[in-house]
């Protein structure tokens, strides 16, 4: 099986950007006929070492491995993980009955937030549906069109240096595209002490990369990165100031 995956083995991808570099997944059954990329490096369990898959995929996604992984990182044109820094990560493995204890607690949350998620698919389709009534099938004959350069400002984001980024909540939060957005308003992820572009507070926040288009509102003035642009009205541009959302 030359290029097929077994059990708990786990990718890590090179990336555009530092902070999306390290994500990985976990095979938890064997896939004979899969392959990967270049962008891939795959780790394989030593047959001496006894790692549940899921314990695994849990570990190699938390936090703490991934400020590590993103600490070793090169950067060039692409952020990127050699084998000889992969050689350097340490790797805690605790007894397998308290592997199977971490693994079942945090897959009992992950199906809680799963639910979550579900819940806020049904809210998002119905403030869809709300949408489409008021401004598509309601609007007015009487309501004028415009173009967005002639009614908004808008900034292109620009991202900071890698070294600046911290989930330790140092600097401001910066958001870098559609992984950071939530129902309504970006979740405060990834801090930067040296930020380039802002947005400011009640400003839309447009995906500009892929993928495209989804939109959050900035509820406080942030650093966007450029998979991010901030738009504005600009006739007004505290006209949301005394929103209550």
């Amino acid at each position: 099986m030359k290029n097929g995956w077994r059990p708990a083995e786990c990718q890590t991808r090179t990336s555009e950007t530092q902070e999306e570099l390290g994500m990985s997944s976990v095979a938890l059954k064997d896939y004979p006929d899969a392959t990967f990329n270049g962008f891939t490096k795959r780790l394989r369990p030593k047959n001496n070492i006894e790692i549940l898959p899921e314990y695994a995929g849990f570990y190699f996604r938390s936090p703490r491995f991934r400020a590590t992984v993103t600490s070793m990182a090169s950067i060039t044109t692409r952020a990127s993980l050699n084998n000889g820094m992969l050689s350097e990560l340490t790797v805690v493995i605790p007894l397998l009955p308290e592997q199977r204890a971490i693994a079942s607690v945090l897959s009992s949350l992950d199906d809680k937030i799963d639910l979550l998620h579900r819940q806020n698919k049904t809210l998002e389709a119905m403030a869809e549906t709300l949408f489409r009534q008021w401004f598509v099938e309601g609007a007015d004959e009487g309501w004028e069109e415009g173009k967005i350069p002639d009614e908004f400002d808008f900034t292109m984001g620009l991202s900071p240096p890698g070294e600046s980024y911290n989930e330790e909540g140092i600097g401001i939060p910066m958001y870098q595209g559609n992984a950071d957005f939530e129902f309504r308003f970006p979740k405060r992820r990834v801090f930067t002490t040296d930020p380039k572009r802002f947005a400011e507070q009640f400003d839309t926040l447009i995906s500009v990369r892929a993928p495209v288009g989804a939109q959050n509102m900035a509820d406080e003035r942030c650093c966007i990165g450029r998979g991010v642009a901030a738009f504005r009205y600009n006739l007004n541009s505290e006209w949301m100031g005394d929103s209550p959302l």
